[in-house]
């Protein structure tokens, strides 16, 4: 939906439409800085909630403390 929601404001971001490609009729646009950092915000957002989503299964695991520092590495690695 986030994605249908980003591609609805891209393309619906003049009213009428037509304005964006012909700025002689009467119409406004949607600033596209703001559509740019409001999409940059929340995707930085959805990537901080995918990476925190294992953590708590992480440290309920019973591993030795070795290996659970081993995994949560592996974890940061690839949030990097």
């Amino acid at each position: 939906m986030y994605g249908v929601s980003i591609l609805g404001s891209a393309v619906f971001q003049c009213t009428p439409i037509s304005y964006f490609w012909d700025k002689n009729i009467s119409g406004h646009c949607i600033s596209v800085p703001v559509i740019f950092y409001t999409t940059a915000a929340l995707n930085i957002l959805t990537d901080i909630g995918i990476f925190t989503l294992p953590l708590p299964i992480i440290a309920g695991l019973t591993l030795p403390l070795g290996q659970r520092i081993g995994v949560v590495s592996i974890f940061v690695i690839g949030f990097l």
